[in-house]
């Protein structure tokens, strides 16, 4: 269990921080950084696909507000 899941944790850890690198050199780190605002929307559309959440009003308007925030740095 302890393998598995320190493994599961190395190569999710490994796979996210090489993405970053990659958009920091293609977008540069202003714009590659401001997708970090796009995490807990990700995180709400998994919820509701794989637990069956509910979408309620607050959880929206974050979301909302963070592709917002990415739209008015990448402007």
């Amino acid at each position: 269990f302890w393998l598995n899941l320190i493994l599961l944790a190395v190569v999710a850890m490994s796979f996210g921080t090489s993405i970053y690198f990659q958009a920091s050199v293609k977008l540069g780190p202003k714009r590659a950084s401001a997708y970090i605002f796009m995490v807990p929307l990700t995180a709400m559309g998994f919820a509701m696909y794989f637990l069956n959440e509910p979408l309620q009003l607050s959880t929206l308007l974050g979301g909302t507000l963070g592709i917002s925030a990415v739209y008015m740095i990448n402007k």
